[in-house]
C-alpha cells in the first residue's frame, strides 16, 4: 500500500471512529449542560481550563517531537518511546501537583477547586496516551486510538449517567472522567505492544535530546496556549460563572469540530518529515497541496453551515437554557478556518524543523491577544474573547503560512479552494432559506448533500483525489 494511501486508508478509519467519538462528546455535553445549569458548566469550564494550562506543560511538544523522532531512518523505537512515556510520568507528576496547589488562592468557588484536584486524575491519563498517539501516528494505526477515545466516550457517558441518578455536584463529574481517561490509556498501551516494547526507562541522554528538540516546540505549544485559553481564564476572573458557562458550551462544540485537522496532520506529519529528511521536496509540496485541498474541502462548509445553524444545533445539544450558546458559536465558528490552516503549517513547521524561527510569531500573536483580552474582555466580556479569539487564529495560520511558504518556495494552488467557497456559499443560502424550527437532524444532512452536489456539479474536486481521500486507490 503506498503512503498516501495509507494516510488515507486511517483518515477514513479514524475519520469514522472520531465522528462517532464527537457524537458521544456532544451527547455528554449535552447531560453536562442539562444538568449543572448555566453556572454549573461554566465552573466545570473554568476547572478544566485551569488544568488545561498544566497540561500543556506535561506535554511541552513531546508528541510531536516523539512522531518526528520515530519517523527518522534507523530510529530506536522501543528505546524512544520508552523514554517518552517515564518522562512524561515525571512530567506529569510535577505539574498536575503544582496544578492542585497553584487553584488554591485564586478567587474561584470552592467547588472549582476540589474538582482541579480530582480532575488531575483524568489529565494523567491525557499525558500517558499521549505517547501511544504519537506511536500509532508513526505506524498509521490511529484506528487504535481512535478505538481507545471511543471507549474512554462510552465510559464518561455511562459513568455520568449513573452518577447523575445520585448527585449532579461537580466533583462526581471529573472523578468521571477520571475513570474514562484511564479507561482509554490502558487502551492504548495495550494496543502500542505488537508495534513497540515500552518499559519504564530513565534515559538521561534520550531526554536531552528529546528536551532540546521540544524546547522550542513547547515553547510555540505555551505560547498558543495563551491566546487558545487565555479567553476562558480570563472570563472566570472578570465574569461571572454564568457567562463562562454560555461560552464554554459553545467553545466545547467548537473544540469537537476542529480535532479534524490535527487528527488528519497527526497522520500527514511522518511523510512531511520523511520528505523533508530525504529532500524530496516534490513529494514535500505534493503532500502539503493535497492536505491544503482537504482541509479547506472541510473548512468552509463547517464555518458556513455552522454560522446559518449555529443557534438550533446549540440548542439542540445544550438544551434551552443554552440558546445564547448558539449566537456566541455564530461569532466563534468564523475562527475554524483560522485553526484548520494553523494546524496545517503549524505541523509543516515542525516537519521542516522551523520551531525555533516561529517561537516570535508565536510570541507576537500571544502578547498581543493577552492585551486585547484584558482590554475587551472586562467590557464586552464573551463577545469580546471571541472577537480576540479569531483574531489570534488568523493571526497565527498567516504567520506560519507565509514561513512554510517561503521555506519551500511554493504557494498552494486556490483552484478547489475557490470552489470549495462557491458550494458553501450555496449551502449558506439553502440553509438560511429552511424555517428556524427545522431540526439539525434535518439542516445538516441536507446542507451536506447540497454541498456535496455543488461540488460534483463544478467538478471541483478530480476524481484521482477522491479516491485518494477515501483510500480507493493507491497513488
Amino acid at each position: 500500500m503506498s503512503y498516501i494511501r495509507a494516510i488515507a486508508k486511517n483518515t477514513a478509519i479514524q475519520g469514522t471512529g472520531r465522528v462517532l467519538a464527537a457524537v458521544l462528546g456532544i451527547v455528554a455535553v449535552g447531560m453536562l449542560t442539562r444538568t449543572l445549569g448555566q453556572s454549573g458548566f461554566g465552573a466545570y469550564t473554568t476547572a478544566i481550563s485551569f488544568l488545561q494550562i498544566f497540561g500543556i506543560l506535561i506535554d511541552f511538544g513531546l508528541t510531536l517531537t516523539l512522531v518526528q523522532m520515530l519517523s527518522e531512518p534507523r530510529a530506536d523505537e522501543s528505546r524512544i518511546a520508552s523514554g517518552v512515556l517515564t518522562l512524561r510520568l515525571v512530567s506529569a507528576a510535577i505539574f498536575l501537583g503544582l496544578a492542585a496547589i497553584a487553584v488554591i488562592p485564586f478567587p474561584y468557588p470552592i467547588e472549582v477547586k476540589i474538582a482541579v484536584g480530582i480532575g488531575t486524575i483524568a489529565f494523567l491519563g491525557n499525558a500517558l496516551a499521549g505517547t501511544a498517539t504519537g506511536i500509532f501516528q508513526r505506524h498509521l494505526r490511529m484506528d487504535l486510538a481512535a478505538a481507545g477515545e471511543l471507549l474512554g466516550r462510552v465510559v464518561l457517558i455511562a459513568g455520568l449517567a449513573l452518577a447523575f441518578r445520585f448527585t449532579d455536584r461537580l466533583w462526581i463529574v471529573m472523578a468521571v472522567s477520571g475513570i474514562a481517561s484511564i479507561a482509554t490509556v490502558a487502551l492504548q498501551l495495550l494496543a502500542v505492544r505488537p508495534f513497540v516494547r515500552i518499559r519504564w526507562s530513565i534515559d538521561l541522554p534520550l531526554w536531552r535530546e528529546v528536551a532540546r528538540r521540544s524546547l522550542p516546540l513547547g515553547i510555540s505549544i505555551a505560547l498558543n496556549l495563551i491566546y487558545l485559553r487565555g479567553d476562558v481564564f480570563l472570563l472566570s476572573l472578570f465574569r461571572s460563572q454564568h457567562e463562562v458557562g454560555l461560552y464554554g458550551a459553545s467553545y466545547r462544540v467548537l473544540d469537537l469540530l476542529t480535532m479534524i485537522p490535527t487528527m488528519f496532520m497527526g497522520l500527514v506529519l511522518p511523510g512531511l518529515s520523511r520528505a523533508f529528511a530525504g529532500e524530496e521536496r516534490e513529494n514535500l509540496r505534493r503532500y502539503l497541496q493535497r492536505s491544503f485541498d482537504f482541509l479547506v474541502l472541510l473548512a468552509l462548509p463547517i464555518t458556513m453551515g455552522g454560522f446559518a445553524i449555529g443557534t438550533q444545533l446549540m440548542q439542540t445539544v445544550a438544551g434551552p437554557a443554552f440558546i445564547l450558546s448558539g449566537t456566541i458559536l455564530n461569532v466563534l465558528i468564523w475562527g475554524v478556518p483560522g485553526i484548520f490552516l494553523g494546524t496545517l503549517y503549524g505541523h509543516a513547521i515542525v516537519a521542516l524543523r522551523k520551531q525555533r524561527v516561529m517561537i516570535w510569531g508565536y510570541g507576537s500573536v500571544a502578547a498581543a491577544a493577552v492585551v486585547l483580552y484584558l482590554i475587551v474582555i472586562p467590557r464586552s466580556g464573551v463577545w469580546g474573547a471571541a472577537g480576540v479569539t479569531i483574531l489570534s487564529e488568523v493571526a497565527i495560520a498567516t504567520i506560519t503560512f507565509f514561513l512554510v511558504a517561503r521555506t519551500i518556495r511554493s504557494i498552494p494552488n486556490l483552484r478547489i479552494a475557490g470552489k470549495a467557497l462557491l458550494s458553501a456559499l450555496g449551502m449558506t443560502v439553502f440553509l438560511l432559506a429552511l424555517p428556524m424550527e427545522t431540526s439539525v437532524a434535518i439542516s445538516i444532512p441536507l446542507g451536506g448533500l447540497i454541498y456535496v452536489a455543488l461540488l460534483a456539479l463544478m467538478r471541483a474536486v478530480p476524481k484521482d483525489m477522491l479516491r485518494t481521500v477515501l483510500g480507493l486507490s493507491a497513488k
